[in-house]
């Protein structure tokens, strides 16, 4: 089997089986948390870009998204960019993202990324003009390619080097999904 590439993307197998997960809970978090007038990017979107299609099925007008997996612009039939999310971000036209955003979406994307490759990673989240929701593998969680899980309060932290910090009522209205996966690990935060 192919190994992940030196940015976290996956390989085209692993990417067209995982690329399409749905969780109607996290579309609701994403109702809840972000405007639909707000130009938003989904950082780590799949390979099917699963929430952008659902955003721009459900009254946004301003969604991109961008995974580093292999063969994820053909996938997607051009929804999602690829983009190496552990490199410099790059804006503009014909670019990873066009303009920069008013939110970033990154759902269990971190800890793909490579260690020695997080601040980047966190700096190109960091872009966000208004927010960021975003999640983050917590340490000893199994997964695949999992090579760099946090603790959320860390992920917070490098976030406020950044100039954004946790909207705690949001945040506590994201966790009220008691039974989800991602409870525990999920982060909305606000430019400061």
């Amino acid at each position: 089997m192919r190994q992940c590439t030196a940015n976290g993307g996956f390989p085209r197998r692993h990417a067209k089986k995982r690329g399409d997960a749905f969780s109607d809970k996290i579309a609701q978090i994403i109702e809840m948390v972000i405007p639909k007038d707000k130009l938003v990017v989904d950082f780590g979107a799949g390979a099917y870009g699963t929430y952008v299609r659902w955003m721009l099925d459900n009254g946004w007008e301003n969604v991109a998204g961008v995974d580093g997996s292999w063969g994820v612009e053909k996938l997607s039939k051009g929804l999602v960019k690829f983009g190496d999310l552990s490199l410099c971000l790059t804006v503009g036209e014909g670019r990873m993202i066009p303009v920069i955003p008013d939110w970033i979406i990154s759902i269990e994307v971190g800890e793909h990324i490579p260690p020695e490759k997080a601040d980047v990673f966190m700096d190109n989240l960091s872009v966000a003009k208004e927010g960021i929701l975003m999640s983050w593998a917590l340490p000893g969680q199994k997964g695949f390619h999992h090579v760099n899980c946090r603790m959320i309060e860390w992920v917070a932290c490098e976030m406020g080097k950044r100039g954004f910090s946790v909207d705690d009522v949001a945040t506590m209205e994201a966790r009220t999904f008691r039974r989800h996966v991602l409870r525990k690990r999920l982060l909305v935060l606000k430019r400061d």
